[in-house]
């Protein structure tokens, strides 16, 4: 007999990969077979990269956008990880705050 934790394991392992493997438009999706992890991130609402095209930079919007990625660059060092692609599509913005 099929042991259900197992097969439902299964199952979400084969689902998972299968959306992985999915790309979108923007090739976000990227799925190495040699890595077997899934990273999750929270939905956001825009990325750098879209707000720098599509809005004005005054001194206080950089200033804030500074200081919400040095608070994220200073907890990455602190958990001692590494964000290997830090880029203006890697950066969103989620609420009012900018993350990694």
């Amino acid at each position: 007999p099929v042991d259900i934790k197992e097969k439902l394991e299964s199952d979400l392992r084969d689902t998972v990969l299968s959306r992985i493997k999915q790309t979108s438009k923007s090739k976000d999706n990227i799925f190495i077979p040699s890595f077997p992890y899934c990273l999750v991130l929270e939905g956001y609402d825009s990325t750098l990269e879209d707000f720098t095209l599509h809005s004005y930079l005054n001194l206080s919007i950089i200033r804030s956008i500074v200081k919400d990625l040095v608070v994220g660059l200073i907890l990455l060092q602190t958990e001692k990880w590494t964000h290997a692609n830090i880029n203006l599509g890697s950066i969103v913005r989620v609420g009012r705050q900018w993350k990694l």
